[in-house]
């Protein structure tokens, strides 16, 4: 009888003269190769070279098979059963695999009558074989001799035993029915077997499935070799001494030779070369001969259990663990759906954070630009102040002008003084015009600097929120990975439960270790993800730190500008000073010079009345006379005299006390400008009072003159004394003279020096102005590319997370396909895996495409980390710049006081 896997092989041995027969039996050992156990009738046993047995080996044999011969004369009553077998025959069923390993073919021959011989048969799955029908026996078990009259309940209990011993009584006809009615009862025992080995198949189903391809390409070989050595074995014809006709038979291929054959086979049908196939075929042969071991154990095991039991234990223990994958998957779709809608609420709240600081944003940005507009107003408002007080300073230079020409128009007709009066008012009335547009610019400066406080009051607030929503997203990105955690940890427990489903079905293992290389991918994605947020937090901080910086810098720079419009404010109330002092010691200048004239009238005029005395010596009655009258004038010129003389002192002590008060507005000028002003006022309307008495006093000296002149023709006592008093005031106005002179001087140079060291410094500082606004717009451009560069970032991290958002539904649609795969375990298994392979693949090629933009925002940071550190050593240098400008100035300011001191 012959099946499709390496059937038994039962051919009856033909009766010589001598009455010999022989008896072969082939079988298919664990290792695939075809195994044939002999017997024949006769002492001498013959030796072959593919038996390697011991003394002990064959002793044990030949006495076991003898008393099975006497035993088979006899039979007891429990001879039917084939499992009463002695410790001998166990030993017996271990040897073709010890001592035939390579050939795989055992030769026993004993001199016992002629037997039957029973072989146990044992199932060992393969690929490609067909579950219905399995003949394949796996190992040699029990061989019983049994006589040939056996009856029919016998055959039917056992329809392998005592099968030889009829068949070699049997005419063909008998024969064919015996074979046709073996076949269904081998069905029959088969299908019973295969419900103990269910158990058995599903462990190995997995790795069965891994290498059905090139199993099937061996089996393929194999069977051809089979085929052609069952041909053989047809054709050759059974004689009394069947062992010389196998010796003839060819040996099954050695290890190597299949691997050869598979090698062939593989790279036939492959483009892959030697390396990469033989590795393969190294692997498979390793399992196949780890399924043979197991396959051993497992069938050693059954041998001594009941089937039935088994099974219904095994049903137990499988409705068990489907009720326990069923109450699982329970949970898990509860957990799965709390989950997402956590997930959905959360990612919510995001969206609302979100919109909330694109509003902020929006609001942010409408304020930047509401300041710069408001700056640039303040610039136009200063560069007008500016234009005020060139206005100013040309408005004073001509009053100088004007009050100059009001000194040297003294002897002018009154008419032009009026014009001149007339002008001074109209040029006073335009100067308190400017002074009130002055002021009502500095009003409008305050209100702007209001404005701009209650802005960077209403920014501090915006950071403030900005920074809550920051919080937010902080406790939100918490709360995620808690979710994750928590799926982590259900991802967990599903593998420890997929561990437990992998004891009942090992077909899980795959996917399961899929999916737990999935969530990995999936956390090492979110941990790529967190480190980019945080990246993308530090930018934020060294942003606001920028903004902070620029803020400070502005502020330095106001303050820098209002110190340098004080020192331009003081320089030009200094010189406008300096240019009234000017004016009023040109205005005594003059005066001194018109005294002096009127003195040498008054010398002239007394040598007249010299001449006169001599030729009017006749009227000195007339004098005497009058001497009375004259004495009474000369008390009158005495005391105007001394009147000239305390206002010539008063002069003086005004002019050195408005040196003094000068001296005290220059230590005073940066506390007090308002007071400045209103000094200066005063000075002006001091200036126009002693102009207005000085004209008043010229007047009545030309109308004292006169009277003089008339009067001192008749009196010459009274100017003997007159100029004596008129040298010792011409001495006296000398000595003040040249004390005014050598004072003058040197207030003079000490105030040029001042000048020039404060017009260096103002050059100085007009040129640090400039170096600062250069530096300030290349800050502002730098600025400007930081926050290009930060608007990329922002967009990279919004595909970011359109990529997170897209991972999270693959993940959604995975975990349904694992749903999928659970309802049916064994349907469409191919077509997943290549499915999940290509979703590997494209996962794969995201993670490599995010690598690469991890790289470039790395290489972004780098850059912009770069620039922000160029940007602090430039501010550095300002602020070092600055320090020594505030320096020089502190110096300058010290030496200015120390020379007013």
């Amino acid at each position: 009888m012959e099946s499709d896997h390496g059937d038994e092989r039962l051919d009856p041995a033909q009766k010589d003269d001598s009455g010999s027969f022989g008896v072969r039996v082939q079988l298919q050992g664990i290792n695939g190769c075809p195994c044939v156990v002999l017997g024949a009738q006769g002492e001498n046993v013959l030796e072959y070279p593919d038996v390697f047995l011991t003394e002990d080996q064959q002793q044990g044999l030949l006495s076991y098979m003898s008393g099975s011969a006497s035993r088979i004369q006899t039979p007891p009553a429990d001879s039917t059963s084939p499992r009463k077998s002695p410790e001998t025959l166990r030993h017996i069923q271990s040897l073709p695999y010890h001592t035939a390993s390579r050939s795989g073919r055992v030769w026993l021959s004993s001199p016992v009558n002629a037997s039957p011989v029973m072989v146990k048969r044992a199932r060992i799955p393969l690929p490609g074989a067909d579950r219905e029908v399995e003949n394949i026996p796996c190992r040699t078990s029990h061989i019983i001799c049994r006589p040939a009259s056996g009856d029919d309940l016998e055959l039917r209990e056992s329809p392998r035993l005592a099968r030889l011993g009829h068949r070699s009584r049997m005419s063909p006809d008998d024969k064919r029915s015996a074979e046709s009615r073996f076949t269904v009862t081998d069905r029959k025992a088969s299908g019973v077997e295969m419900e103990v080995e269910s158990s058995t198949d599903a462990s190995a189903a997995v790795r069965q499935q891994e290498v059905t391809g090139v199993r099937s390409a061996a089996f393929t070989e194999r069977s051809k070799v089979r085929g052609a050595e069952k041909s053989i074995e047809r054709e050759a014809q059974v004689t009394p001494d069947l062992l010389r006709g196998q010796q003839e038979l060819p040996d099954p291929p050695d290890e190597k030779t299949a691997k050869q054959v598979m090698l062939s086979y593989l790279k036939e049908g492959s483009s892959d070369g030697e390396d990469v196939v033989r590795p393969r075929v190294d692997v498979m042969f390793e399992k196949i001969h780890m399924l043979k071991f197991s396959t051993v154990e497992t069938l050693r095991e059954f041998e001594l259990a009941d089937p039935r039991k088994e099974v219904k234990d095994l049903k137990d223990r499988r409705a068990a663990l489907e009720s326990q994958i069923s109450q699982l998957k329970q949970q898990l779709q509860q957990e799965s759906t709390n989950n997402e809608e956590k997930q959905k609420r959360l990612q919510e709240v995001l969206e609302r954070s979100e919109h909330e600081q694109l509003t902020l944003r929006h609001k942010l940005t409408d304020m930047e630009k509401d300041l710069q507009t408001t700056l640039d107003q303040l610039l136009q408002v200063r560069r007008s102040r500016d234009a005020c007080r060139a206005d100013m300073r040309a408005l004073q230079q001509q009053l100088s002008d004007i009050h100059d020409e009001l000194d040297s128009s003294k002897s002018s007709e009154a008419a032009e003084r009026d014009t001149l009066l007339q002008d001074l008012s109209a040029l006073r009335a335009e100067f308190g015009a400017l002074q009130d547009l002055h002021e009502e610019q500095d009003e409008v400066l305050h209100l702007r600097e209001r404005e701009l406080t209650a802005l960077r009051g209403a920014l501090v607030e915006m950071s403030a929120h900005a920074r809550d929503v920051h919080i937010l997203k902080e406790m939100h990105q918490r709360e995620v990975q808690k979710l994750l955690q928590a799926t982590e940890e259900a991802k967990e427990s599903l593998d420890v439960l997929g561990w437990k489903v992998l004891e009942v079905a090992a077909e899980k293992a795959a996917n399961h270790t899929r999916i737990s290389e999935l969530s990995r991918t999936q956390t090492g994605l979110q941990e790529t993800i967190r480190a980019l947020e945080e990246q993308i937090t530090t930018l934020n901080d060294i942003t606001q730190q920028n903004d902070i910086e620029k803020n400070l810098l502005e502020e330095r720079v106001e303050r820098l500008t209002m110190e340098k419009e004080n020192l331009e404010v003081e320089l030009m109330d200094v010189r406008q000073q300096e240019e009234n002092m000017c004016g009023a010691n040109r205005a005594v200048m003059r005066h001194l010079e018109d005294t002096q004239s009127e003195w040498s009238e008054l010398n002239r005029a007394h040598r007249e009345l010299k001449e006169r005395l001599q030729e009017e010596s006749v009227q000195m009655e007339e004098l005497q006379e009058r001497k009375r009258e004259l004495e009474e004038q000369r008390t009158n010129q005495n005391r105007e005299c001394e009147r000239l003389q305390e206002e010539m002192s008063a002069v003086v002590v005004s002019a050195e006390r408005e040196t003094q008060r000068l001296q005290n507005e220059v230590d005073t000028i940066r506390d007090n400008n308002q007071r400045e002003l209103n000094a200066l006022h005063t000075q002006l309307h001091n200036t126009h009072t002693q102009l207005q008495t000085h004209t008043q006093t010229a007047q009545e000296n030309h109308r004292e003159r006169c009277v003089l002149e008339d009067k001192l023709s008749r009196c010459e006592f009274e100017l003997n004394e007159a100029t004596m008093r008129t040298q010792q005031l011409q001495k006296r106005i000398q000595q003040l003279e040249e004390n005014r002179h050598t004072h003058e001087d040197k207030h003079i140079k000490l105030m040029e020096v001042k000048v020039l060291e404060l017009e260096k410094c103002l050059t100085d500082e007009q040129n640090s102005s400039d170096l600062l606004m250069k530096k300030l717009e290349r800050g502002r451009e730098q600025t400007e590319q930081v926050r290009s560069d930060l608007l990329q970032e922002r967009a990279a991290r919004q595909d970011l997370e359109c990529d997170k958002i897209s991972l999270e539904r693959q993940n959604k649609d995975l975990r349904c396909r694992m749903s999928q795969l659970e309802a049916c375990q064994r349907t469409g298994q191919d077509t997943l895996l290549s499915k999940l392979q290509l979703h590997m693949h494209e996962l794969e090629e995201k993670l490599l495409q995010e690598q690469k933009e991890n790289s470039d925002l790395h290489q972004q940071n780098r850059k912009l980390e770069r620039k922000m550190k160029e940007t602090r050593l430039l501010q550095e240098d300002e602020r070092l710049s600055l320090q020594d400008q505030r320096d020089q100035v502190m110096i300058i300011h010290t030496h200015t006081l120390l020379i007013q001191t």
